[in-house]
């Protein structure tokens, strides 16, 4: 993986220029340079365009700003590009306030004023914030979602912003419904931590899991509907600021299938996952499970006696799953002529599989280890709750 930050600074007075590049620190690999470049204009700052960070008052000081500077790394990782960005930052905000202290140089902007704007991540902030920033905590803590209305459906699209930081598409998700806005920004949120954190490169036709529903990331410009070109599905504050440099990746749009068939047709969008997350996720609350509850994957795998599908009275329960493929339900017949003791007498088979055969269990399937449920021939179903739980059936 290899990290890129853009950094823009600017103030209304001038700015002194660095008159040196910032290469890696003795003892670091030198694999990149952090490379001041003066802009003479600066990109318009678009009525669409929100920072993060510093609110209307970075919006008003990069409004008023007359002079500017843009800071280009790389690094071989997010935390490394940070710390040395935080280090050219602090050589300018030096060389600025040495020359506030030089009466011939009474034009020249103090630190205070400048503005620092983390391009891919839509974030600005005043030059001492910026760069304790880039300073404290850990790097993923800086990609970050967008939330905006999707006119004129009444849903709204989410959007991350930084993962073009590590070279990387940013992810989309569109027509989400209101209702469901934190459940899915909790999904991508995690899948953004695990991609900064790790190093893993999100690309174009992976498949990720949001609880039941495994859905793909599929590059914008392939689909219908969608700009087909990388350049505008980018902000066009970032692609001002970029425009001079290497260009910046596209977008990744998040679809599912649009049911849980091996051949079904990918969708725009999550919300067939999300309604399944929150039906799965209500049966666990009815039954004062909600904290506790572990919503699995379609395609995760169950232990399933091979007679039921024959209609009688079904007993299932989940344990600890011991693969992370495995869901950790077992099912089996409650018909007293089968040996559940010979393990000929069983299949794994996907968890969909066991949903499709016995509807009814369905709803209880994100009940977490140690719950059991035995579904009877008229369709009720008695629910024992772990041992930890209140109560021992619903």
């Amino acid at each position: 993986m290899s990290a890129r930050l853009e950094l823009l600074v600017t103030a209304p007075g001038p700015l002194l220029w660095p008159d040196r590049d910032e290469g890696a620190a003795d003892g670091e690999s030198n694999d990149g340079a952090a490379v001041w470049r003066r802009r003479d204009v600066l990109p318009r700052l678009h009525d669409d365009t929100q920072f993060h960070g510093g609110g209307d008052a970075a919006c008003q000081a990069y409004r008023a700003a007359n002079y500017g500077l843009q800071l280009s790394l790389t690094a071989s990782t997010l935390t490394r590009a940070h710390a040395r960005a935080a280090a050219a930052l602090d050589q300018l905000a030096v060389m600025l306030a040495a020359a506030a202290l030089d009466p011939t140089h009474p034009e020249v902007a103090e630190p205070g004023e400048c503005l620092v704007v983390d391009v891919f991540s839509l974030d600005a902030r005043f030059l001492p914030q910026a760069s304790k920033r880039l300073r404290d905590g850990p790097p993923p803590a800086w990609i970050w979602l967008g939330v905006r209305p999707s006119q004129p459906t009444g849903t709204f699209d989410v959007e991350s912003f930084g993962l073009r930081k590590l070279g990387l598409r940013e992810v989309h998700v569109p027509a989400v419904e209101q209702r469901h806005l934190t459940r899915v920004t909790d999904y991508l949120n995690s899948l953004l931590h695990y991609a900064a954190a790790t190093g893993k490169q999100l690309k174009a036709g992976d498949a990720t899991s949001y609880g039941w529903v495994d859905v793909r990331l599929i590059a914008a410009e392939v689909l219908s509907g969608y700009p087909d070109d990388e350049a505008s599905c980018v902000p066009r504050f970032i692609r001002e600021v970029c425009g001079e440099t290497a260009p910046a990746p596209g977008v990744m749009v998040a679809c599912e299938p649009s049911d849980d068939s091996d051949d079904a047709a990918l969708r725009y969008g999550v919300g067939r996952a999300s309604r399944i997350v929150e039906q799965l996720v209500g049966a666990a609350r009815q039954c004062g499970l909600e904290r506790a509850a572990a919503v699995p994957r379609a395609n995760s795998t169950a232990v399933v006696c091979a007679r039921v599908s024959h209609g009688s009275t079904i007993a299932a329960c989940r344990v600890k799953p011991d693969e992370i493929q495995a869901s950790g339900w077992v099912a089996v017949c409650r018909q007293p002529d089968h040996d559940h003791s010979d393990g000929d007498n069983f299949e794994v088979v996907p968890l969909k599989q066991l949903a499709a055969t016995v509807p009814r269990l369905f709803a209880m399937l994100a009940a977490p280890p140690g719950t059991s449920v035995t579904v009877h021939e008229n369709g009720e179903l008695t629910v024992h709750l772990p041992a930890d739980d209140a109560g021992d059936a619903a």
